[in-house]
Parts: C-alpha cells; sequence; structure tokens
C-alpha cells in the first residue's frame, strides 16, 4: 500500500510539509543568519569602541599569567 493512498494521507501531507518548511528554515537561521549576525554586530561594535577611544578586544583580552606565582611540579 502506497503513503499516499493510506487512512488519513490528506492529514499528514500538510504536517510533513510544515515539518520539513521548520526545519529547513531553522537550519537557514542557524547556519547563515545568526553568523551574519554576529560578524555585523562585533563590527559595529569594533567602529563604536573605536570611535568612543576604547582598544580593540585582541589587546584588552585576557592577561597572561602571572610568572610570580610557582608553577605545578610535573612528574615525568
Amino acid at each position: 500500500m502506497m503513503a499516499a493512498l493510506a487512512l488519513g494521507a490528506e492529514t499528514r501531507a500538510p504536517m510533513s510539509i510544515a515539518v520539513l518548511g521548520g526545519l529547513s528554515v531553522s537550519t537557514v537561521l542557524s547556519l547563515l543568519v545568526v553568523p551574519a549576525f554576529y560578524v555585523i554586530a562585533d563590527r559595529m561594535k569594533t567602529r563604536v569602541g573605536a570611535r568612543l577611544g576604547k582598544k580593540p578586544d585582541a589587546e584588552s583580552g585576557p592577561h597572561p599569567p602571572r610568572t610570580d606565582e610557582p608553577r605545578p611540579a610535573t612528574h615525568g
């Protein structure tokens, strides 16, 4: 028996279209739109920071480890 001729197939077809459409839209959003928005927002943050005289994130990132602290002993 074919799936399109089974009982209730007329109610399952719209549901499958909605599911496949939702998967397609969510894939496009998560792979293209969200990263593009992140890049745009990061560039805007850099430009606004430059206008305000702030350093870029790369220069004001985490500080290097302190050298006056003892290092843990390594066995080997």
